[in-house]
């Protein structure tokens, strides 16, 4: 502490009196956090360096045995082995953390404050180019002080199946204005509560929540009050949902709830008062799924053996309760009926994260898949490919999970639907697929133009953009691939024709011309509604995409390099009309003697002399099933080569064409078009 206080100043241009370091005195043990992760010792026991100060900091509620629990669940979970960062998540924060849990008190500022200070100067600036892994070494040693761990060993699927994840924003019924005027519109007693429970839930809604600052009494909106309208209890569910994607730990505080609201969800429902349709329960257990999905997605790499974690039978029969058939319910009991596709659609995303949760028993799993099989055997063809895709994902972590399973889906005869459920899934998954945020004008406009057989929402659930869009200040516009619902015979029938494969040309054949104009759509239209409604650079625009979405980034951005200045694609088809996919959508939207060269981005190279605004970035898996038939970026490599035309194609080993893939490196391309989009 003494050679900082006298040095700093030399070394770094500012004073810092010293480099702290911080444990926690409860119960007669120290505890404090370093690379092993949380240990403990008799207090004064671990010499880290000359003790400066003791601060008493208040008294705990919590019992010692309560403490022990929660050190035990942050040890698997917040601050496990291995998670120590110099300057991100170290000795501090971990005080700071079990400090505030215990007694509601922040540790001093100056000690929290340190490493936003140090970067703040100019060998910190330097610092931050440091990798993280190689300094969080000085983390302090623990080596002498064992701590026993629980290891989880599970069964090991496919790394492309990961659990199901809902973190797109509130919809406008939920907005903090709409809550306000939701939960005022009751009378009497049931206002009372009404008024009671919305602070904690505009409070859930911040965008700067802190779980430290959430209240038990918060929790206990999850156990649903019996004046509470079923509207309401969904807005709880859809509140803690995104609550829990903000602040992970608000999953680690409603686990270790002495009252356990959480736990007790998936069989929670408020008192029927009035008329309530048969949606209503429906409706309610469709946002539990979805808050309930993020709970196990969240949690996914704890080790939830330690943990007190959501018993999985309720969970199970929540599952069954939605994807059970319609013809399964008796007319009798009216609130399993008026089942929709959405209702399903979120009952077979928990079904997947129920199949991956290492705590489920064969019995469980077993009564799931029984319903889940008997949906495929008489549900021919879903509404959503999302449907479609969670249920492939459901069978293959449930098979691979369970032998009894895999027999009894061999008995069933299950793959036989295996083949339908790819052809509805399209190539969604496996076969396709610097300014502060928000202050003062957004700089720039990224275009991300989804893939085939896909909607907008496909890379609103899945990529896991928004949050790096916000810190780099970029607006994520996210149209659809195709125009939808035109009645157009056959419009329906293939994946990669028609409906979700508009392929961003203008088409001149009947029946598609009258509708299909999505070069003109993305092009013309589109940024004239964007410059009209937000406040954005106007003209000088972003694109990505994936797969088909990728070739429409390529093409657009190549033809109108002087609006779209920063082009980069995922698994792009890059030389479409060479290739099966792009064959057969040029023939059908512009016929065989048209000039398909002029949507074709190796041609607009080779032929057309076309150059980019500034070198495109791409990314391809070397796993990825259709590099070799259907992507060709070798052509698109030779063409520019051959036109002294920069690119930067970056291959990855292992990497397939799914949605993983994309938000792997989703970082990378928005970082890419952040320094681009505003060098402007």
């Amino acid at each position: 502490m003494g050679l900082s206080k006298l040095m700093s100043q030399a070394l770094v241009g500012k004073q810092f009196d010293g480099i702290w370091h911080t444990s926690v005195v409860v119960y007669n043990r120290e505890y404090f956090f370093g690379q092993e992760g949380i240990s403990c010792c008799s207090p004064g026991l671990l010499q880290t360096g000359q003790l400066v100060e003791r601060k008493p900091v208040g008294r705990t509620r919590y019992t010692d045995e309560e403490l022990r629990k929660y050190i035990s669940a942050l040890s698997q979970s917040l601050f496990k082995p291995g998670s120590y960062e110099l300057l991100k998540h170290n000795c501090n924060t971990f005080s700071a953390h079990l400090v505030r849990h215990l007694t509601g008190q922040e540790i001093p500022a100056y000690i929290t404050n340190l490493p936003s200070a140090f970067l703040e100067t100019p060998l910190g600036s330097v610092f931050r180019g440091v990798s993280e892994g190689a300094v969080s070494a000085i983390g302090p040693s623990t080596s002498r002080i064992p701590m026993q761990t629980g290891v989880l060993h599970r069964q090991l699927l496919s790394a492309t199946v990961r659990p199901i994840l809902f973190d797109e924003p509130l919809s406008f019924e939920f907005s903090p204005g709409e809550l306000s005027t939701m939960f005022s519109e009751s009378t009497g007693i049931a206002l009372q509560w009404a008024n009671s429970a919305l602070p904690y839930l505009l409070k859930l809604s911040s965008p700067q929540l802190d779980s430290a600052d959430v209240p038990i009494e918060a929790l206990r909106l999850l156990r649903f009050n019996r004046w509470a309208t079923f509207r309401q209890c969904k807005a709880i569910c859809e509140v803690f949902r995104l609550a829990m994607w903000r602040s992970p730990e608000l999953i680690l505080t409603c686990l270790t709830d002495p009252d356990e609201s959480l736990h007790k969800l998936p069989n929670t429902y408020p008192s029927p008062t009035g008329q309530i349709s048969p949606s209503n329960y429906f409706d309610l257990d469709a946002a539990k799924s979805h808050l309930l999905c993020n709970v196990f997605a969240l949690s996914y790499d704890w080790d939830l053996t330690t943990l007190p974690f959501v018993p999985l039978e309720p969970v199970a029969a929540l599952c069954i309760r939605l994807i059970r058939c319609q013809d399964d319910e008796t007319q009798s009991n009216g609130k399993y009926l008026a089942k929709s596709p959405e209702h399903e659609m979120a009952g077979l995303a928990l079904t997947v994260n129920f199949a991956m949760c290492p705590l489920a028993n064969e019995s469980e799993a077993m009564e799931v898949a029984a319903s889940l099989f008997h949906l495929l055997s008489v549900k021919k063809c879903f509404k959503y490919p999302f449907e479609a895709l969670y249920a492939l994902k459901a069978i293959h972590a449930l098979i691979g999970t369970f032998p009894s399973i895999a027999d009894l889906a061999k008995t069933l005869e299950i793959v036989n639907y295996i083949p339908e459920l790819q052809s509805q899934v399209g190539l969604i998954e496996g076969d396709v697929e610097a300014s502060p945020s928000h202050i003062g004008t957004v700089k720039a406009i990224v275009n991300e133009i989804t893939s085939l057989t896909c909607t907008e929402q496909n890379f609103i659930i899945k990529s896991g953009a928004q949050r790096y869009a916000s810190q780099l200040g970029l607006i994520l516009v996210n149209p659809d691939t195709s125009p939808r619902g035109c009645n157009i015979p056959k419009e329906d029938d293939d994946f990669d024709f028609g409906s979700g494969a508009g392929f961003y040309v203008n088409a001149t054949q009947d029946p598609w011309c009258k509708h299909y104009k999505m070069y003109d759509y993305v092009t013309v239209e589109l940024p004239e509604l964007i410059e009209k409604n937000f406040n954005v650079i106007s003209g000088k625009y972003g694109l990505f995409g994936h797969s088909m979405g990728g070739h429409g980034a390529l093409m657009v951005g190549l033809r109108n390099s002087d609006r779209f200045v920063s082009v980069s694609a995922f698994s792009a088809i890059c030389h479409p009309s060479v290739v099966p996919w792009g064959i057969k959508a040029f023939t059908g939207y512009l016929g065989d003697d048209a000039d398909w060269s002029v949507y074709d981005t190796v041609e607009l190279i080779k032929k057309h002399k076309m150059r980019f605004a500034t070198p495109p970035l791409i990314d391809q898996g070397d796993a990825d099933e259709w590099l070799e038939k259907n992507l060709k970026p070798e052509d698109l490599v030779k063409a520019c080569a051959e036109t002294d035309q920069g690119i930067n194609l970056r291959y990855h080993k292992g990497y397939d064409h799914s949605y993983f893939f994309i938000s792997t490196f989703m970082e990378d391309h928005l970082q890419f078009h952040a320094k681009n989009l505003t060098s402007l």
